[in-house]
């Protein structure tokens, strides 16, 4: 791991070495004064109930609580500016670090340059000095938290609102973040693509929009929000950030003003223009400007000669100033000159002004030089400008040759012609007005249209196949990556050979039916990987919706059992991609049809898959015995097709099984085949096996041993696209470790910052862990009512995933809480409650028995007695889940 990568997250490998967030910072400042949290609170004038949230991350001081605070802690004079600064979240924590190194002072310096994602210019920026200065007004303005630059397409929206960001980024110093929306097709995408921007991994599939919320909440942040005219339907997110997210500006361009009560407009028009009197000074004029820079690009020592003069002065008026205009219009230079270019306009323009009087006025000059462009491209960059409509997103050089037939001298001169970008993925890119205006000519032919589509499809479902090997290699990572980066079009060539009548390849060769079946999985474990199975879910929803309906075409058919087989393979996938939105009915449901589906024979390897992933639901449910069954008979089928990959998984997720069921000679026994099979770089297997290990030498009491495997298994979460999700969980994993070793302060912050970092990031089944060990640090520490909140907590969520054991679980540390109080009775009415519950679960088993032992160890046998002759005696599991289940409801929930 790298220094820059642990001040990313927030921990470095050792425990003892974490780099500070402030509220450690507070905590350990507190320790250094031998401090209470109830000292400080008197010292700063402030509750305890202030302190601990702040301790606790979950709560910034007000400025005036921050200037207490810093007298409090007895920061120098000359640096509680900084102090206050960085307590309000304007500054990094780095500014700090002396402070806990037992300094007298704070480094003073100039703030490091504020985190973004903003686009590198490439050329100098042209003209807009009012709309800068008063754009730079409305982002200092306290009131103006929303401002919407309207305008035509092509008029300068995006290139001004970068500008206007860079020359403010002092003002953000949690970042500014670029957010191009133009690519999608969807509002249901918008807050993605947002937390793709700004670093946010997402891990809880089941709401984006609440976690995108709470990372953003606290920030100093701009997002510049690129085009969103297609997607005013979503615009409502724009608000719940503005709700939520008080320190966040939002800048928007658009073609249409959102309608939003906390919008400024801000509309632009054409850059100056010179009129007749004063084509003299027209070089003055940044329109003008903007076309020389444009013209010397592609002609170099492009001069503005007496004749071209008024042709150019005639290009610009044309225009109306529109930046995009005038850049096409100059690309022509090296072909045409300036008259030729102003004429071809000009008659296009007159005919669009008769023929188009559907399109706003602001809009005719855009499609004259769109339609003057195209005029002048021949027949081949014709052809290859309207197929390369159908890609969504960027798009790489091989793809654009098989699908569209573009050789790379075409794409070279439609890239000179300024039709064509290039991106800073090394792919090539459509401007979504040049790839609309270049799809309207491809609808012109369907028949040309349909085969593009086609083998755009067919392209993009034979990388996903392709790729299926590589996501489970030691290209893992690269390949997740490049899935990303291409996931718009893959997802339309996908969808598409699914929907679109495509499906009936199947009666022709089984070929494609793998083809289907490698590129479903491919998907499925993208989205599972990167924790975007929301998204999974609705598409997978449709296509099998779909093939259900399409099924009755192969009623009747020898090739009926290929169609199953496909349609139950996808329909497993959907019901593993509903497990991590916490869908389980609804995916035990579409696992058990599937099975069905899968019964033919050659269906063996898509059966033994969608069991594994039934057996998954059990193993997070509790249902160990269960779950332990339907993976081995898994075994077998990933034996007899020589399926090593989905073994593996078997094994592992048996083993874990066995680990947490207290079976550990067969658990160590699966781990060493594990570790056998496994493939280097397969970073997804390894995390889990590692983790099954140390859990391993846990429950044997070997905690050296279990403590130096989780902290290698740390070391490789920096290497995970998701590192933050996994170094939560392995967090965790160090907290049990030190709980078991009486080292409570050490498991305290790991416990809290797993809560803050799933919180966050994370989901509700590891969230659970979390909080439930974090309670137990809290009673450890004395502090038993705020245990018990969390208990509490616990319960609820093991309510909301279906998930027994935890409630049982948070109920006995709940009743250890009252016996360490002394509330003996409440703790024996609980314990009585549970006693008849079977749970499989080795953790929580092991904490009811010190409950039980506890009570024993205390109490006169007679008083046991007397407690137990009082229940109603023997009950079934069923009614002891019940009964739990209604009293924690009752009394300890609310």
């Amino acid at each position: 791991m790298t220094t820059s990568d642990a001040k990313a997250t927030g921990f470095s490998s050792g425990e003892e070495d974490v780099p500070l967030c402030f509220s450690e910072w507070l905590k350990r400042r507190r320790q250094e004064l031998d401090l209470t949290q109830e000292q400080l609170a008197q010292r700063a004038s402030c509750s305890v109930f202030a302190v601990r949230k702040m301790e606790a991350g979950e709560r910034r001081p007000s400025r005036q609580l921050a200037e207490l605070l810093a007298i409090a802690l007895e920061i120098p004079a000359e640096n509680q500016p900084i102090f206050i600064q960085v307590a309000r979240g304007e500054r990094s924590v780095e500014c700090l670090r002396a402070i806990i190194l037992g300094h007298a002072s704070l480094p003073v310096g100039e703030p490091r340059p504020a985190p973004g994602n903003l686009p590198r210019s490439l050329t100098p920026f042209i003209g807009r000095e009012p709309e800068l200065t008063a754009l730079g007004q409305l982002l200092q303005d306290p009131q103006c938290s929303l401002i919407t630059i309207v305008g035509p397409g092509g008029i300068g929206k995006t290139r001004l609102a970068i500008e206007a960001a860079q020359h403010v980024q002092d003002l953000f110093p949690d970042g500014i973040w670029f957010v191009p929306l133009a690519p999608l097709n969807s509002p249901t995408l918008i807050v993605p693509t947002i937390a793709d921007a700004a670093g946010l991994k997402f891990s809880d599939p089941t709401n984006h929009q609440a976690q995108l919320l709470r990372y953003l909440h606290l920030n100093r942040a701009l997002l510049v929000l690129d085009n969103a005219e297609h997607l005013l339907d979503g615009v409502g997110v724009f608000t719940e950030i503005l709700n939520a997210c008080p320190q966040v500006k939002l800048l928007v361009t658009s073609r249409e003003r959102l309608n939003l009560l906390s919008e400024w407009v801000f509309e632009i028009r054409g850059l100056p223009v010179p009129t007749n009197d004063q084509m003299e000074q027209m070089e003055a004029f940044s329109s003008v400007s903007l076309f020389l820079q444009s013209a010397r690009r592609v002609r170099a020592g492009f001069e503005l000669c007496e004749e071209e003069r008024r042709w150019v002065f005639k290009i610009c008026r044309i225009m109306e100033g529109m930046p995009l205009g005038i850049e096409l219009s100059a690309a022509w230079v090296g072909l045409l000159s300036c008259e030729e270019i102003a004429e071809e306009i000009e008659r296009n323009l007159d005919f669009l002004t008769v023929s188009m009087r559907d399109l706003p006025e602001r809009h005719r000059s855009m499609r004259a030089t769109l339609d003057h462009s195209w005029k002048l491209l021949n027949d081949e960059e014709k052809l290859i400008l309207s197929r390369l409509s159908v890609f969504q997103g960027p798009f790489r050089r091989e793809a654009a040759e098989e699908i569209c037939g573009a050789n790379l001298a075409v794409l070279s001169s439609l890239r000179n012609k300024t039709l064509l970008d290039r991106t800073d993925q090394d792919c090539f890119s459509l401007h979504e007005l040049v790839r609309q205006y270049a799809e309207c000519r491809l609808v012109e032919d369907p028949s040309e249209q349909e085969q593009v589509i086609d083998r755009h499809a067919a392209y993009y479902v034979r990388c996903l196949a392709e790729w299926e090997e590589a996501l489970n290699s030691s290209q893992q990572l690269e390949t997740l990556n490049e899935i990303a980066l291409m996931i718009n079009n893959l997802r339309q060539g996908w969808r598409w050979m699914m929907v679109n009548g495509r499906f009936n390849y199947l009666k022709s060769d089984s070929f494609y039916a793998r083809l289907s079946h490698r590129s479903a999985l491919s998907l499925s474990l993208f989205y599972e990987m990167r924790v975007r199975s929301k998204e999974a879910v609705d598409l997978f929803t449709e296509v099998v919706m779909f093939l259900k309906a399409a099924r009755a075409a192969f009623e009747r058919s020898e090739d009926v059992s290929r169609f199953d087989s496909v349609l139950g393979t996808i329909t497993a996938y959907l019901g593993w991609q509903q497990l991590y939105v916490y869908q389980h009915a609804k995916a035990r449901e579409n696992l058990e049809e599937a099975i069905k589906l899968l019964e033919n024979d050659q269906s063996r390897l898509e059966r033994a898959q969608a069991h594994s992933i039934l057996a998954w639901i059990d193993f997070r449910q509790g249902k160990m015995q269960r779950s332990a069954e339907l993976l081995k008979q898994t075994l077998d089928s990933y034996q007899e097709e020589r399926n090593t990959w989905w073994y593996l998984e078997s094994i592992i997720c048996l083993a874990m099984v066995h680990v947490l069921s207290g079976n550990l000679s067969q658990c160590e026994a699966l781990c060493q085949e594990g570790f056998r099979l496994i493939t280097p770089g397969d970073l997804h297997s390894e995390f889990l096996l590692k983790k099954v290990d140390a859990y391993l030498y846990y429950f044997k009491k070997d905690y050296g041993k279990a403590k130096q495997l989780m902290q290698e298994n740390l070391q490789l979460a920096y290497q995970y696209k998701n590192h933050r999700v996994i170094i939560a969980n392995r967090l965790i994993d160090l907290c049990l470790v030190a709980l078991a070793t009486n080292r409570i302060e050490v498991a305290a912050r790991y416990a809290q910052e797993s809560v803050a970092l799933l919180s966050e990031y994370g989901d509700l089944y590891d969230l659970n862990f979390a909080m439930l060990f974090l309670g137990k640090c809290f009673v450890a520490q004395s502090e038993v009512e705020a245990g018990r909140d969390q208990f509490r907590q616990v319960i609820k969520m093991g309510q909301t995933l279906g998930a027994f054991y935890m409630m049982y679980w948070g109920m006995v540390n709940i009743a250890q809480s009252y016996l360490v109080e002394g509330q003996t009775e409440k703790a024996i009415e609980i314990a009585l409650l549970l006693k008849d519950c079977p749970v499989e679960y080795k953790l929580a088993q092991d904490d009811s028995n010190c409950l039980f032992a506890d009570l024993q160890a205390i109490l006169p046998k007679e008083q046991i007695e007397a407690f137990t002759k009082q229940a109603n005696g023997k009950i079934s599991a069923d009614q002891a889940e019940a009964a739990t289940l209604a009293y924690a409801l009752e009394h300890e929930t609310g």
